[in-house]
């Protein structure tokens, strides 16, 4: 009965604010919510989360709605990760597994704090699994624009110099012709995502290398009772492909790249057990508070016809532009679910009046809200 005592009541109301990289749609009328702010961080067993809670989802898109890097010119882009041996089969001997994983990522973390400090460098990742169940880490890097090359080249001859040139070139391309670290021209950005690319590969091979030399693999590759032996641990072939990066359009992108699993193929690349999401550098990432959106003659609190009416004309917007913005949130639905009395409640999604959770619309320029809610008020005299 402990956790009763950190139930809180939070009051939402009706209201459309601009944020960094989202405008963020409130529909229902005022209202009120018990959330416990004792435990805010998702499903959580054991002293363990046992994977992604959809608060904890709701929380990624939040962050990723308003965070904006302290220095006000910066550029993001989409980094994902690898752990660069194993197999297609799921079940082949020596994959990296879940445990595996958290002690690279621990061990790679430990030591980007001073690199982080020198480039100012800001993260938001997220933990995925790949097809064949390995560990693999999705981050959108923000990176201020004012780096200088020079600056930039001095740090990565150092990084050469120190014994770790091997690890520090990236030569590999994608089947189109990509480089695997795209940086749209942007040479500095370009060396510090090399940098960062390099201490990635050393922390993988140095662990790669204790586990060849670890007695338990060699008890593990004997002959079992069957007299067939393991195969032999897998070698790393390349690093060519474990550290991909894209500049992001904006940040509408990274929702995609973070937080978005309402598809099947997203669906099956959960299952982590652990820490699903968090920041790297985070002293150098900011939340400005949102405004409410500047409509000409509407208060905060949007009467209730110009909202029916302003959401309609956003929501046929985004149908016809749907392959840039998040369709399948804006869309609205209706989800009967039958409570233990027999009464049946209704679950309202999408943009509408009836639904009480707040919808980022990543893909939808504020001008264009702006503009509905202008024509919404001109309908009904407002």
């Amino acid at each position: 009965m402990g956790s009763v005592s950190f139930l809180r009541v939070v009051d939402k109301c009706a209201k459309v604010e601009k944020s960094a990289h989202a405008v963020i749609v409130t529909g229902a009328k005022h209202h009120a919510i018990q959330v416990n702010s004792g435990n805010l961080r998702g499903e959580i067993e054991d002293g363990r989360i046992k994977g992604l809670s959809r608060h904890a989802l709701d929380r990624l898109r939040d962050s990723i709605a308003r965070t904006s890097h302290k220095h006000k010119d910066y550029s993001v882009y989409g980094v994902c990760i690898t752990i660069p041996w194993g197999s297609k089969d799921p079940t082949a001997f020596g994959n990296p597994t879940q445990e595996d994983a958290a002690k690279i990522w621990k061990r790679w973390t430990n030591h980007l704090g001073r690199f982080l400090d020198k480039w100012t460098v800001g993260i938001i990742y997220r933990v995925e699994l790949q097809e064949r169940k390995a560990v693999h880490w999705h981050m959108m890097v923000y990176l201020p624009n004012d780096i200088g090359f020079a600056d930039a080249m001095k740090g990565f001859v150092r990084v050469l110099k120190g014994g770790h040139g091997k690890y520090a070139m990236c030569l590999a391309k994608k089947r189109n012709g990509r480089s695997m670290i795209d940086c749209g021209g942007k040479d500095a950005h370009a060396l510090i995502l090399q940098m960062l690319r390099a201490s990635w590969i050393k922390t993988t091979d140095e662990y790669h290398s204790e586990l060849l030399t670890n007695e338990a693999w060699a008890a593990l590759a004997a002959p079992v009772a069957s007299g067939v032996a393991h195969a032999p641990f897998p070698d790393i072939k390349t690093f060519d492909y474990c550290f991909d990066a894209i500049p992001l359009d904006g940040v509408k992108s990274g929702i995609a790249y973070l937080a978005s699993h309402t598809t099947k193929h997203k669906q099956d690349q959960l299952g982590y057990d652990g820490k699903q999401w968090g920041y790297l550098g985070k002293k150098w990432l900011c939340q400005p508070k949102p405004e409410l959106l500047s409509i000409e003659g509407a208060s905060s609190a949007i009467e209730y016809r110009a909202r029916v009416r302003a959401f309609r004309l956003i929501r046929h917007w985004c149908k016809l532009h749907r392959a840039q913005t998040d369709w399948r949130v804006v869309r609205p639905s209706v989800k009967h679910i039958e409570t233990t009395d027999g009464d049946t409640v209704d679950i309202y999604r999408g943009l509408v009046t009836r639904n009480s959770r707040s919808l980022y619309l990543f893909g939808t320029p504020p001008e264009v809200v702006a503009r509905a809610f202008d024509c919404a008020l001109n309908q009904i005299g407002g």
